[in-house]
């Protein structure tokens, strides 16, 4: 878990890069707070060149996966849906269930909700009693259904995609979400994998719950360290008057707005506090505004928007050293660690 959320990332073929004959390390990713993966199996008739590699390892350390089909309507829903659940049927079932990516915008001639529904429904028959879903947009969905129609989808979860924002818009005919795609924009050799960036989700309830509605009764999260970096920073935004607070979280009481492209000097970046998505980052802060001097914290990261930059000045000092800053030989700062 992090910052006290179930997180589950999604990856696909993308995440391997071909020229190096590593591939996603899944314990690098459950080290460093993930629950699980939900794996990109196919398009159209294409399988996922990774996917079953991506499999057998991740089946090896025992970490949650699902799996996705992205649909694309240039070829007949029910020929998708059968090879899914050819490639599914090559190992065990996905305990993260399946899913059903509707995002696409071929203009093919299976697109639109009816050939939505029969991939779905294709894949309940050849999965009686396993857990089927639509992965979406709110915008894509709702302009590729109609409203009259969309009842017919309730039976099926949804994991939704809305990015920048700190609760996702959910769509008729659902009031809530299984998954929430919060971001693209992770750090992807952080968890593990060989692209730049990862997709990035969160569960809609909490570790009991996922273990309950997946039946991981015998899931145990790696907890990864919620440690910041501590050294001397220069901070700064180009884009945002940035609001100081009192404590590393979004809630936290403003304690000045410091203009944009004001430089701050920061002794550490550390992730929020509690209860922030995986990536938040805040800088603790020390800036000067209208002649008064301000300490506390700006938010790096928040909800995948980048707010602030930030320059390593000092670098980190081992545990139990001092850090002192010296400008034209006058000490500045001191801090021991």
């Amino acid at each position: 878990m992090i910052n006290n959320q179930v997180v589950v990332f999604d990856i696909s073929f993308y995440q391997d890069n071909d020229y190096t004959p590593y591939k996603v390390d899944f314990s690098i990713m459950k080290s460093n707070g993930g629950d699980g993966v939900i794996l990109r199996a196919g398009q159209n008739v294409w399988i996922d060149e990774d996917y079953l590699d991506y499999v057998k390892n991740a089946d090896n350390i025992k970490f949650p996966r699902g799996a996705y089909w992205f649909y694309d309507s240039r070829t007949n829903p029910t020929i998708q849906a059968d090879l899914f659940a050819d490639v599914i049927e090559q190992s065990p079932f996905p305990a993260l269930g399946l899913w059903g990516d509707y995002e696409e915008t071929y203009g093919g001639s299976f697109r639109g909700q009816v050939n939505f529904k029969t991939f779905l429904d294709r894949l309940k028959e050849r999965f009686p009693g396993k857990s089927v879903g639509v992965y979406t947009a709110p915008s894509y969905w709702i302009v590729n259904t109609t409203s009259g129609y969309r009842v017919n989808f309730k039976s099926f979860p949804v994991w939704i995609a809305h990015y920048k924002v700190n609760k996702p818009e959910i769509p008729l005919p659902w009031d809530n979400y299984v998954f929430w795609q919060y971001t693209a924009e992770t750090e992807g050799k952080k968890f593990g994998v060989e692209s730049n960036e990862l997709d990035t989700n969160v569960f809609g309830g909490s570790l009991d719950d996922y273990k309950r509605y997946f039946l991981l009764e015998d899931y145990v999260p790696a907890e990864p360290s919620n440690g910041g970096t501590i050294g001397m920073y220069k901070v700064w935004s180009t884009q945002y008057n940035m609001t100081v607070r009192n404590t590393n979280a979004i809630g936290g009481t403003g304690l000045v707005s410091v203009p944009k492209n004001t430089v701050m000097q920061a002794d550490r970046i550390e992730p929020q506090s509690s209860g922030g998505l995986p990536g938040d980052r805040w800088a603790h802060v020390t800036v000067s505004v209208n002649g008064i001097s301000y300490t506390g914290w700006v938010a790096i990261v928040h909800n995948g928007v980048t707010y602030c930059n930030y320059e390593l000045i000092v670098e980190p000092t081992p545990t139990g050293h001092v850090v002192e800053v010296f400008i034209d030989g006058v000490l500045e700062y001191r801090k021991e660690l």
